[in-house]
């Protein structure tokens, strides 16, 4: 009797894992992967995957190239900005910046190659730390 139970059970997990296995549980009937969708693009996953992991995105060669470039400019066109000095009146800072006075949320733009950089001026503090970010290149 004993033998018997075991092998009820033992079979009965075996066409359970099957019907899994052969797409019974699957989404779109596929075996042993389940097809996610991230950013609208269908990923199949691996069951061998950790839970929550997610394979790194594949590189695009020509934007990460146009990033780079871009990224270069800005820091060209940052050093057409010069901070000459940080002051504070009744506790607000200000700063020099190209021989205009800035305040915090105010914006700084340079031209340089044709294009205007802006970056906002994000906080101000002694001795002279501006902290800029950039808004646009038009």
């Amino acid at each position: 009797m004993f033998g018997v139970a075991w092998k009820r059970v033992f079979v009965g997990m075996a066409v359970g894992v099957a019907g899994v296995c052969l797409g019974g549980n699957a989404p779109e009937g596929k075996a042993g992967a389940i097809n996610a969708k991230r950013s609208g693009v269908a990923v199949e996953r691996d069951p061998f995957w950790p839970v929550g992991y997610e394979p790194k995105k594949p590189v695009d060669a020509a934007g990460a190239r146009k990033k780079a470039l871009a990224d270069k400019n800005w820091a060209e066109a940052m050093k057409q900005v010069s901070v000459q000095g940080v002051s504070s009146v009744s506790g607000e800072f200000y700063a020099i910046i190209n021989a205009e006075t800035k305040r915090v949320g105010d914006q700084v733009s340079v031209e340089w190659g044709g294009v205007r950089y802006t970056w906002k001026v994000e906080r101000i503090a002694p001795p002279g730390s501006v902290k800029l970010r950039r808004v646009s290149a038009e």
